[in-house]
Parts: structure tokens; C-alpha cells; sequence
């Protein structure tokens, strides 16, 4: 094989690689709601104004996307949302309080969207010609499914094992029933 073809497709598979792991930060209360939910004491309706805080700031984000993405290099602007969804996630996973999450998952809105989605949808095009574009793009998206999936699964595992054996520790063998393999 030659260095530009291992250059184009396995920046196309870092790319889907990225874009499936830094959204998994602010959809992780969907992947793991109950357990969110209670460890933050959170009632329906909070966990709801999470989601729709991250998803009112997103849409916004993707009207200014376009525009910031094409003023800075997709590089730069792609280590900069890594860093600060990043950060946000660390601190997501203090239980930093209803409010400050709410601040959080509306921050990760920016990072996700204006810096990562756009910079990310550069990067893919900026791969191929006109002709490759289509190919790309659903290659792309196809491989961000599958390392997405496997992702979420390698999570629920290990929280799965670690909840459990914290719980057999503690003595609650039936704290989270639903996540429990048998």
C-alpha cells in the first residue's frame, strides 16, 4: 500500500474514531440514565433540560460551525474541542449539581458542534476529490457507527463489572438490576 492511501483512510478512520468518542460524553446520561440520575439525585424532568440545554446550544452551534471552520485549520480546531469536551467530561464526572451540569452539557454544545462537527466534516472533505466525496463521507459515518458501538458496549461492560463488584462490597447486590449481564 502506498503512504497516501494509508494517510487518507486512516486519518477518515481517527476522524470517525473521534467523532464517535467525544459524543459520547454529552449522551452518556442516555447510555447510562438511571444511574446518572441517581447518583446526582435528579428528577425526569432535570435530566430532560440536560439534553434539551446541549441540544438548544448544538443547534445554534451548527449555524456558526461553517464559518469558524473555515477561518481556522480543521487540525487545531479538532485538538481544541478533544481538550475541552474533554475537561468538560472530568468535570461532568464530579456530580458537580444540577446547575453547573446544566452550564456543562450546554458548553460541550459549543465544543461538539462549532469546533469538533465542523472542523470534522473540513477534514472529510478536504480527503478526497469531488468524486470520493460520497464514499468518504459514508465510509466515514459507517465506521463511526461501529467503534461507536463498540464503545458503548466496552462502557456498559466495565460499569457493569465495577458497579457490581462495588455493590457486592457494599452489600447492595440489586442496585441497578437492568445492568447486570447473567
Amino acid at each position: 500500500m502506498n503512504k497516501a492511501f494509508i494517510k487518507k483512510y486512516g486519518t477518515l478512520l481517527l476522524l470517525a474514531a473521534g467523532a464517535g468518542i467525544i459524543f459520547q460524553l454529552p449522551y452518556i446520561r442516555e447510555t447510562f440514565y438511571v444511574p446518572i440520575q441517581n447518583a446526582m439525585n435528579l428528577s425526569n424532568e432535570q435530566m430532560g433540560l440536560l439534553s434539551s440545554g446541549y441540544a438548544a446550544m448544538a443547534t445554534l452551534s451548527y449555524f456558526v460551525g461553517g464559518i469558524i471552520a473555515d477561518k481556522f485549520s480543521a487540525r487545531k480546531l479538532l485538538t481544541f474541542s478533544f481538550i475541552v469536551t474533554g475537561i468538560l467530561g472530568l468535570w461532568f464526572s464530579t456530580f458537580p449539581g444540577y446547575t453547573v451540569s446544566r452550564i456543562i452539557f450546554i458548553l460541550m454544545g459549543i465544543s461538539t458542534i462549532i469546533t469538533y462537527w465542523s472542523a470534522c466534516i473540513k477534514a472529510t472533505r478536504m480527503l478526497g476529490t469531488d468524486e470520493e466525496q460520497g464514499r468518504l463521507f459514508g465510509l466515514q459515518e459507517g465506521l463511526r457507527g461501529v467503534l461507536n458501538a463498540l464503545l458503548v458496549f466496552g462502557m456498559t461492560a466495565a460499569f457493569t463489572h465495577y458497579s457490581k463488584v462495588a455493590d457486592e462490597v457494599a452489600g447492595n447486590y440489586y442496585r441497578y438490576p437492568e445492568f447486570y449481564f447473567y
